[in-house]
């Protein structure tokens, strides 16, 4: 009688501590967390993603790329111009540009990981590269002549970002980044090449033409000699982000 009361004993305590592990074992998986998130924005018309990373809680880093391959100049027949040569001009521009943009993010709300409203201070280095920019002068013999010219604007910014992510069933999510303005410098220029020397005359002229290209708030410096032209410009520089993207986390 005695070895049979043990016996259940036993087992009754065998039986708690399984309960107990397998209760154990259940909650930890219950609530590991998603912390991966790999985005894809949907508006726009360049190559444009994102990674994040969830290290704690309320708490992510997120790095992202943009692309824009070279073509046409985007949303150009917008841009008024005032005369033919102009509109020509923008009609040939040749226009490419990309991005990189690192950020740290802080979720506002109670699920936290990745979800809910966020902010999120955010440094952003990008490229803007342009051909086939065509400059016009005046030759010699009174007839108009044109300088091809090739471009290319590097900015770097700071911003904060106000955005919100949901999580999509499992294994999906949506990131909408709300508003993100963003400030800083940047510098670049345009320069092209004459396939025929130019004369003093043809330079003035060139100078002048390259001097009327005005952009406020912008230091512009102008060269040209007989076989280059070079217009060197450095200011201010700023942005507004926005999109909305779609990811898959893990």
């Amino acid at each position: 009688m005695i070895f049979i009361t043990r016996t259940l004993v036993l087992a009754c305590l065998l039986g708690c501590n399984t309960t107990v592990f397998s209760q154990t074992d259940s909650s930890t998986k219950a609530f590991k967390p998603k912390r991966n998130f790999f985005k894809v924005n949907l508006a726009g018309i360049s190559i444009n993603g994102q990674y994040e990373w969830a290290f704690a809680k309320r708490f992510s880093i997120a790095v992202g790329y943009r692309a824009l391959p070279q073509g046409k100049m985007p949303f150009r027949k917008l841009i008024p111009a005032t005369d033919a040569t102009t509109r020509e001009s923008l009609d040939n521009l040749v226009f490419s540009s990309s991005s990189f943009t690192p950020e740290i993010r802080f979720y506002t709300g109670k699920k936290g990981y990745g979800q809910g409203f966020y902010l999120s201070p955010f440094y952003k280095k990008a490229e803007y590269k342009a051909e086939g920019l065509g400059i016009d002068y005046v030759k010699d013999n009174g007839e108009k002549g044109t300088m091809n010219m090739n471009g290319s604007i590097k900015g770097e910014t700071w911003g904060l970002l106000l955005g919100a992510q949901w999580a999509l069933g499992k294994h999906f999510c949506l990131d909408w980044q709300i508003l993100g303005p963003h400030i800083g410098r940047s510098s670049g220029g345009l320069f092209g090449v004459s396939t025929n020397p130019l004369s003093i005359s043809e330079q003035a002229d060139m100078r002048q033409s390259l001097q009327d290209i005005n952009i406020p708030f912008t230091e512009e410096t102008v060269t040209v000699d007989a076989s280059r032209s070079n217009l060197e410009l450095r200011g201010p520089w700023a942005g507004i982000r926005a999109g909305v993207s779609l990811g898959f986390r893990f």
